[in-house]
């Protein structure tokens, strides 16, 4: 994958990226695990208004892009904290997570960040 298909996200691309967290979610969470609060807390953080609030704090938001589609994004925190990285389920597998983590750590070098670091909860596929 040519590092050219990974742009910084526009406001236009909130909606998408919104769908894409909510898809990741609704797929990998167990039916056992889910609530109805877990999942409204989630949907509020993919808001148009908290983007654009984690935007207003310097937070990185980079999507990758095949054929003009939004299949995956990261947010990079001005710390270093790699707060979110999602890829839509059905291009799982096959190295577009990579890809955003690798595109990920080049971009704390360029910011001169001292880490990355992963305050999230991680979940990754492997075959």
């Amino acid at each position: 994958m040519h590092p050219s298909n990974i742009r910084k996200a526009t406001t236009l691309d909130y909606p998408i990226l919104k769908e894409i967290g909510m898809e990741c979610y609704d797929k990998t969470v167990s039916k056992e695990e889910k609530s109805w609060l877990t999942r409204l807390l989630f949907k509020r953080y993919f808001s148009y208004r908290k983007f654009l609030e984690r935007e207003n704090r310097h937070v990185e938001i980079y999507c990758l892009c095949l054929e003009n589609e939004v299949v995956g994004f990261y947010e990079l925190e001005n710390q270093g904290g790699l707060a979110s990285l999602y890829v839509k389920c059905d291009y799982h597998k096959q190295g577009y997570g990579k890809a955003l983590m690798l595109h990920a750590i080049q971009k704390a070098k360029e910011l001169k960040l001292k880490e990355i670091y992963f305050p999230c909860h991680i979940q990754a596929f492997f075959d």
